[in-house]
């Protein structure tokens, strides 16, 4: 896909072995706030009224600033103006993908504290980027994990465990997203593996970013799961 016409902040992502039909995008959070600074009127109301539940106006303000630029990085690969809700029908969720009403795409959204990720592929696709965890959060979240994962985690030096408990999770999120099941499904059933040991769920890819390069600092981990 190619996006046109409609300034984005953010950087396209290239996944490696990746159809040519998904669009990646990252947006580091200082840059989408500014980019969206003049737009939030043009927020939709049910999202305005989510972001207005949260005693955190930093995380609100990134909520509405989000699916602004959704919006915005959808109507660049469907040709349209984004400030046009005939031409762009987005219908959003609060615990559900965003749908993009008479399209193919499905839509993926994830948001970290220091950026969003999104994608849109006419295939299943789902994002997800987390800020590294705690080594407190990564003992809790490897009770949860496959018992590979498990084992693996076990492993791992404890100054490592942390980055790769956060790895995994992304991995099993954005697997989880592209099914459609999200957490109604249990995270312990399906072995996706670290960045490094990566496990190819049947009828899907996997892949890590490499967020080093991307933001210039590893304070947040992400992945990318799309079918065959």
């Amino acid at each position: 896909m190619v996006q046109r016409r409609y300034p984005l902040p953010g950087t396209p992502v290239t996944l490696t072995g990746a159809p040519a039909d998904i669009s990646v995008r990252l947006v580091p959070t200082p840059e989408l706030l500014d980019w969206s600074a003049s737009r939030q009127q043009s927020a939709d109301s049910a999202v305005r009224t989510r972001a207005a539940r949260l005693r955190d106006r930093r995380r609100a303000a990134v909520m509405t600033a989000s699916h602004l630029c959704l919006r915005a990085f959808l109507a660049a690969l469907e040709g349209v103006s984004p400030e046009s809700p005939e031409a762009l029908r987005l219908k959003t969720h609060e615990h559900r993908a965003p749908v993009l009403e008479g399209s193919q795409l499905a839509i993926s959204l994830s948001r970290a504290e220091d950026a969003v990720l999104m994608a849109a592929a006419p295939r299943p696709i789902g994002v997800d980027i987390e800020q590294r965890q705690t080594p407190r959060q990564a003992r809790q979240l490897q009770q949860v994990l496959h018992p590979a994962e498990q084992r693996l985690l076990r492993r791992r030096l404890p100054g490592q465990r942390a980055r790769t408990a956060t790895e995994i999770w992304t991995r099993k999120e954005a697997r989880l997203k592209a099914d459609g099941l999200g957490l109604a499904r249990d995270p312990a059933l399906d072995l996706v593996g670290s960045a490094r040991h990566p496990v190819d769920p049947p009828g899907y890819r996997l892949t890590s970013l490499d967020l080093r390069d991307l933001l210039g600092h590893d304070r947040c981990c992400a992945a990318v799961c799309w079918s065959d």
